[in-house]
């Protein structure tokens, strides 16, 4: 199938109206926003196809709190990662 994220719930989050809370289970926030699964599934399509364009992702916040280990989504066959111009390597 061309469709992807089946396996989720809903597109977006969304205030249920009987709880106080949101539900969360989106790939994008309650105002449209995308998470980082968002990218993860759009970096699962083709890059060489017909209308299909590479992309890339790094899905780290930057902040103190941060993991040192870098996760990044990428339909290319390699990517490399820069910091202050100086290369972190290639994957």
């Amino acid at each position: 199938t061309p469709a992807f994220a089946d396996g989720y719930w809903v597109m977006y989050d969304y205030n249920r109206g009987y709880a106080n809370d949101l539900e969360a289970s989106g790939i994008m926030d309650l105002f449209r926003i995308p998470k980082p699964s968002y990218y993860f599934y759009q970096s699962q399509r083709d890059a060489d196809i017909p209308n299909g364009k590479p992309m890339i992702y790094i899905a780290n916040r930057w902040t103190k709190e941060s993991p040192r280990d870098i996760r990044i989504f990428s339909n290319c066959d390699e990517v490399e990662l820069f910091l202050n111009g100086k290369s972190l390597g290639i994957q």
